[in-house]
């Protein structure tokens, strides 16, 4: 079968262990090098529209957002998705990059996707403004003024994942000694997307020289609470420097946790993890997952992560620009569920 254009995308992985993260990206490179001459020949790509191929590298079937270049730039944003069985998503395009939800993308395999220009919008469940997100599952508030999260509902459990009065994703630059300093206050936040296929604001904040950028997003039809943070740290550092990190509040209370390990409750065994964290009580978690960083922990209910430190023991100018993700996911039962 002839082929026509086909784009290839290598779906992103939001990391849970470090060792996976570091055999998928591998896998993501052969694949890359791989698929166009091994698989592309024998995949039926005849369809409605553009033909989109996503492949899914990990072992187990995956529904997740999607980014790639976009079949169509400059022109309209409104794109439709269409799979083998009919059912249609919603897509945007902006500037020239692509954003969808595949669904159902099978273990270790493939699935074929096809794209068409529309005048209207598909009907979506995202909703965005510069103080709300919400999908199928979420609904976030953000106080605009402050750059934090104030409110997570959790539509599929009926609950609040967050105690009121407290906030999340919240960034703290940690001296080596002294009190965290909450990046709170004096920042901003932007609606950049407003759906239909993902909502995102972004949360811009500052530390003395160094600029940080969240970008909070949900996804339709991914049951994640996604930030991508850029950073710029222009710190001078003593000889204990500083940390950067991010934290979470939530209404779930278990015992204290050691760094990188899941906190469970009162009276279970610890069980040792990488790069996540999961609080767990009373048939219900929630869990914060980080593709890069240093450390993550949880005490009293509190997710956090270690994102950041700058190289200690010099006293110059540093310019270490960085860009990592992290992901907070919720779910029924104990931390194995997450």
């Amino acid at each position: 079968m002839r082929l026509r254009w086909v784009m290839i995308v290598l779906a992103v992985v939001l990391i849970i262990v470090h060792s996976a993260w570091a055999a998928s990206q591998a896998d993501d490179e052969r694949s890359a090098s791989l698929l166009p001459d091994a698989l592309l020949r024998n995949i039926g790509t005849d369809g409605p529209g553009t033909p989109i191929v996503v492949f899914n590298p990990l072992s187990w079937a995956r529904t997740d957002a999607v980014e790639m270049e976009s079949p169509y730039p400059g022109e309209g944003p409104h794109v439709i998705i269409t799979d083998e069985r009919g059912r249609v998503c919603p897509a945007r395009c902006l500037g020239d990059r692509l954003y969808f939800t595949a669904r159902d993308v099978p273990a270790i395999g493939y699935k074929v996707f096809w794209a068409n220009r529309v005048s209207k919008p598909a009907p979506a469940s995202v909703k965005c403004t510069d103080e709300l997100l919400e999908n199928q599952f979420f609904r976030v508030r953000i106080d605009k003024h402050a750059g934090v999260v104030t409110c997570i509902y959790d539509k599929l459990n009926s609950r609040y994942l967050m105690p009121p009065g407290r906030f999340s994703a919240l960034l703290q630059v940690v001296p080596g000694s002294g009190r965290p300093h909450d990046l709170r206050g004096d920042s901003t936040a932007v609606m950049m997307d407003s759906g239909p296929a993902r909502g995102m604001v972004i949360l811009d904040h500052g530390y003395e020289k160094s600029p940080f950028v969240q970008e909070v997003a949900l996804h339709d039809g991914v049951p994640r609470l996604d930030v991508r943070l850029t950073s710029d740290w222009r710190q001078s550092h003593g000889p204990d420097g500083s940390t950067l990190r991010v934290a979470f509040a939530t209404d779930v209370r278990s015992r204290n946790a050691t760094i990188g390990w899941i906190e469970r409750p009162q009276g279970s065994p610890n069980t040792p993890a990488l790069r996540w964290v999961d609080c767990s009580a009373r048939g219900y978690g929630v869990s914060l997952m980080v593709d890069q960083g240093m450390s993550v922990t949880a005490t009293d209910g509190v997710l956090m992560a270690t994102l950041l430190k700058p190289r200690a023991g010099s006293e110059a100018i540093d310019e270490d620009a960085s860009e990592l993700r992290y992901s907070l996911y919720a779910h029924r039962g104990d931390w194995r569920a997450g």
